[in-house]
C-alpha cells in the first residue's frame, strides 16, 4: 500500500460493527494519516453515506456525484463520526478530495468536537 494523505477516499470495511455503528463497506476520507508514533497503524477516517443523518448543515458536508468521480451517488461526509481505525480496514483507494473541501470537512469536524452547533 502506498503512503496514506489526508483528504484520500478509500472504500473502507466497518465490520464488524457493534449496534448503532456504521456497517458494511463504504467510501471513507482520511483526515488524519498519522495518530501517534506510539501506533502507526491507526489512522482517523470520516465515513461517507448518501443518506443523510439529518445534520448537514452543521456536521454533514454534501458530496456531489458530478464533483467526485470516485463516488457513484451524491453522498454525505459524516463529520461527527469521527472515527480511529487500523489501517487493515481500508481497502481500495478510489480518490482524494481537492484542498478547499478537505478544508471544509476539517473545519466541520472541529466544530463538532468543540460542541458548537
Amino acid at each position: 500500500m502506498h503512503a496514506i494523505q489526508e483528504g484520500e477516499i478509500y472504500l473502507t470495511r466497518f465490520t464488524p460493527a457493534y449496534r448503532s455503528e456504521i456497517r458494511k463497506f463504504r467510501p471513507a476520507i482520511i483526515l488524519r494519516s498519522e495518530n501517534s508514533s506510539a501506533n502507526p497503524n491507526l489512522i482517523t477516517i470520516i465515513p461517507i453515506t448518501s443518506v443523510s443523518k439529518g445534520k448537514e448543515n452543521n456536521f454533514e458536508l454534501k458530496l456531489k456525484k458530478k464533483s467526485f468521480k470516485a463516488l457513484n451517488k451524491d453522498s454525505y461526509a459524516l463529520c461527527w463520526y469521527v472515527r480511529t481505525v487500523d489501517k487493515a480496514r481500508l481497502m481500495t483507494k478510489i480518490g482524494k478530495l481537492d484542498d478547499k473541501t478537505f478544508k471544509n470537512i476539517q473545519n466541520k469536524t472541529l466544530s463538532y468536537l468543540k460542541g458548537e452547533s
